[in-house]
C-alpha cells in the first residue's frame, strides 16, 4: 500500500489577511506570484510551529511551484507519514551537522552548486523550513532525511529579510529555494522566485511600517 500524501492543513491566516499571502489585504502581492513548473520536485518539511506565522514564506513557495510538495511536522493532529519522502533525493542545507550542531565529517557530503551539477541527478530536492535549531534538529530526527546528500552554495550576496538570521549562512526558505532553482532550473526560474521573496519582505516591511533586516552571507 501506498504511504498517504498528507499535506499542509488547510491555512487560515489571522482576521483581515490574505489567504494567499498571510498580508493584509491592501498589501497583498498575490497577483505577482507566477506559476512554474520545473524539476526537481521540491518536498518541504515544515515544522508545525512555523504553519501560521505570517513571516512563513514556504507557502509562497508552494504557490509558486507546481512540482512543490508542502508537508507538515510535528502536528499531533495530522501525523505525517514520512515515506512519503522520496529515497533519492537531496537535502538543501548547508553543511553536515552532529547532534550538537558542530560540523560532522563523518556525515552526508555537502556539494557546492556554484561549483557545478551534483554527481547524481537532483531530482527531488528536500526542504526543511523552520527556524535553524527546528531545522537542524530535523535534519537528525526524521530518518528520511538524516542520510540525504546535501546541496548548498556559496557567495550569496546580502539582501532584505523578515527575520535577521541567527548566524551566517542562513536564510529564508523560499530564498533559498530561489537560488538552488536558479543553479538546477535555470536563472529564470531563480529569479522569479528570489522577485518573489523580495516583493514580500517589501511588503511586509511597509506594513509593519518598520524597515526589513539586511544580514550579508556568504553561505547557504
Amino acid at each position: 500500500m501506498q504511504p498517504h500524501l498528507a499535506e499542509f492543513p488547510p491555512e487560515v491566516p489571522w482576521d483581515n489577511r490574505c489567504r494567499g499571502c498571510f498580508l493584509l489585504p491592501t498589501h497583498c502581492i498575490c497577483a505577482q506570484i507566477p506559476r512554474l513548473e520545473c524539476s526537481p520536485t521540491l518536498w518541504i518539511v515544515r515544522h508545525v510551529r512555523e504553519h501560521r506565522k505570517t513571516t512563513n514564506t514556504a507557502r509562497l513557495a508552494k504557490r509558486c511551484l507546481v512540482n512543490c510538495h508542502l508537508l507538515t511536522y510535528g502536528d499531533k493532529d495530522l501525523a505525517l507519514d514520512l515515506r512519503v519522502l522520496p529515497q533519492q533525493a537531496h537535502l538543501l542545507f548547508p553543511e553536515a551537522l552532529d547532534h550538537s550542531g558542530k560540523p560532522d565529517p563523518a556525515g552526508p557530503p555537502v556539494h557546492d552548486l556554484s561549483l557545478g551539477p551534483p554527481t547524481t541527478p537532483c531530482e527531488n530536492l528536500v526542504i526543511l523550513d523552520g527556524t535553524w535549531s527546528q531545522a537542524r534538529r530535523m535534519s537528525h530526527r526524521i530518518a528520511q532525511v538524516a542520510h540525504l546528500p546535501r546541496l548548498s552554495f556559496s557567495q550569496v550576496a546580502p539582501r532584505a529579510r523578515l527575520r535577521r538570521p541567527p548566524r551566517e549562512g542562513t536564510m529564508a526558505t523560499l530564498e533559498a529555494i530561489g537560488h538552488a532553482m536558479w543553479y538546477l532550473a535555470g536563472d529564470a526560474h531563480g529569479e522569479a522566485l528570489i522577485q518573489v521573496f523580495d516583493s514580500f519582505v517589501s511588503a511586509y516591511a511597509r506594513q509593519c511600517n518598520r524597515p526589513p533586516k539586511v544580514s550579508p552571507s556568504s553561505r547557504s
